[in-house]
């Protein structure tokens, strides 16, 4: 369903129930774009059971599926897991984790909400480049959009790649590694207020549970700044956020401990760019709490 929720109130209203001929199954979040609409993706469903794109109109309460993924030769994307993002040349940019060419495979690409039309920038058809998206395209303070892939790369472990929306080029800027920096990415990119971008992978890192990095825009040099373990976390699904505190904050979907006592399935944590320093805050599944295995990102 797509819902709306008052936390004034904590009054919950459903909008609009999902099927397969709107779309089916949303992933990733909506974004409220400059002409006032929500716009937003679903993994399946639509015309080609690829997906969709879709708008829904706040002031008439009107839902438009825009694109249907997988339906054509122009629009062989498919399959969208994160969100869409709206770039500074009021373009909306998303990426699709395979198409209908390419397996595995994947697009990034720009939907115009003035004129309806869609146009895929880039296709993931090399290995090479990266392939199997998951997560969203950043806007960096530089101009350009930046990515991460599931797999692909020399290593087949994942890149790190940046856009040009305006020249249309793009470049691999990493290839994740395993053990000395990561591996197999499933989020977003997230710009601290030093200027630097973070993320995370879900695998890699000294003990194959993911870890938390640094990219310098400047350097293109990338830095593993936390290795995720059974004591504290791992395999994190989401992004990073950074609050107001200047904290980065995040959550490990699996573990949590290493005393064998309890049953725990995951973490909240809180990783202090400053001073490199990885705490968490909140146990998961400790004392039998029914919390378990967060997927997502903190907001």
């Amino acid at each position: 369903v797509l819902f709306k929720y008052n936390p004034a109130t904590s009054f919950y209203i459903k909008l609009l129930d999902f099927n397969d001929t709107d779309g089916a199954l949303p992933q990733g979040s909506l974004l409220q774009a400059s002409n006032g609409s929500l716009y937003g993706m679903t993994s399946e469903g639509g015309t080609a059971n690829g997906g969709v794109l879709f708008e829904y109109n706040l002031s008439n309460a009107t839902y438009t599926v825009k694109i249907n993924f997988g339906s054509s030769s122009f629009i062989n994307g498919k399959t969208p897991y994160g969100s869409l993002i709206q770039a500074n040349d009021g373009m909306l940019y998303g990426m699709t984790s395979c198409d209908a060419i390419n397996f595995p495979g994947g697009v990034i690409f720009q939907y115009n909400p003035a004129t309806g039309i869609y146009s895929e920038k880039f296709v993931f058809d090399n290995s090479l480049n990266g392939n199997t998206p998951y997560g969203s395209l950043l806007q960096a303070s530089d101009g350009m959009l930046y990515g991460m892939t599931y797999q692909g790369g020399v290593n087949d472990r994942g890149t790190l790649f940046q856009y040009n929306p305006i020249t249309s080029a793009f470049i691999k800027k990493i290839d994740f590694q395993g053990a000395t920096d990561g591996a197999n990415p499933t989020a977003s990119l997230i710009q601290t207020s030093d200027g630097t971008l973070y993320g995370m992978t879900s695998k890699g890192g000294s003990y194959y549970e993911g870890v938390v990095f640094q990219y310098n825009l400047t350097t293109s040099i990338l830095e593993k700044k936390f290795d995720f373990n059974t004591s504290d976390g791992t395999s994190p699904k989401g992004s990073l956020v950074q609050a107001k505190d200047g904290m980065l904050y995040g959550m490990a979907e699996e573990n949590g401990s290493s005393d064998g006592v309890f049953f725990c399935k995951g973490v909240l944590f809180q990783y202090n760019p400053s001073s490199s320093t990885y705490t968490k805050k909140v146990i998961f599944g400790k004392y039998n709490t029914p919390y378990v295995n967060p997927k997502g990102s903190l907001l």
